[in-house]
């Protein structure tokens, strides 16, 4: 995603969508806590039991496919061969990170926004160029 598509997917967010965490389903982000805890400052996502497993099954997924790389090099595949499997892998991280996206949009930054604090934004835009 490009700088643009990101902070235009905030601006809409922050403008056009109707901004109640009631629309997700309980128990899958709206039941986060503060966002700053209060011994260590540091910010956390509270996820679902099931949230976790699907976002745990899908790393797992991508560490069996990294290492059935490191085995395709030591029995020297041809490198076309590895090569295909790294793309298959670059593109499950991609997924994933993805589908990471989407969630802390749709809670994270709209509970920001709902609670007025603007900085979310440039927090985002700061994570989209990361992305490019």
């Amino acid at each position: 995603m490009h700088l643009y598509e990101g902070a235009f997917f905030v601006w809409f967010f922050a403008t056009k969508c109707d901004l109640s965490l009631d629309n997700i389903p309980h128990g899958v982000y709206n039941n986060i806590m503060e966002n700053e805890t209060k011994h260590c400052g540091c910010r956390k996502t509270i996820r679902s039991d099931k949230e976790k497993k699907t976002i745990k099954n899908r790393l797992n997924r991508i560490a069996g496919q990294i290492n059935g790389i490191s085995n395709m090099i030591d029995e020297d595949k041809y490198c076309d061969d590895v090569l295909i499997q790294l793309s298959a892998v670059n593109k499950a991280i991609k997924s994933l990170a993805n589908h990471i996206v989407e969630r802390h949009m749709q809670t994270c930054v709209v509970r920001d926004i709902k609670e007025g604090k603007t900085e979310i934004i440039t927090e985002v835009v700061n994570l989209f160029k990361r992305f490019q």
